[in-house]
């Protein structure tokens, strides 16, 4: 099973678990309308620069080991 799969499954779980104890029947739904937008957007700036972070941290770990020999 792939691992998006799998983290899928658990927040289904999770969710699942939360209806069910009653958390979520009286959980104020404003504060999740106001911190969806917020959250989608910082887990996509960091999901771009994380990948460019990587790709930088590649080439100069590439870059350091060509120079050491």
């Amino acid at each position: 099973m792939h691992s998006n799969v799998r983290k899928a499954l658990l927040v289904l779980f999770l969710v699942c678990s939360l209806f069910k104890s009653g958390f979520l029947k009286t959980m104020d739904w404003r504060i999740v309308a106001v911190f969806t937008p917020i959250v989608l957007a910082i887990s996509w700036a960091v999901f771009n620069i994380g990948r460019a972070a990587l790709g930088q941290l590649q080439l100069a770990v590439k870059n350091f080991k060509k120079n050491q020999s």
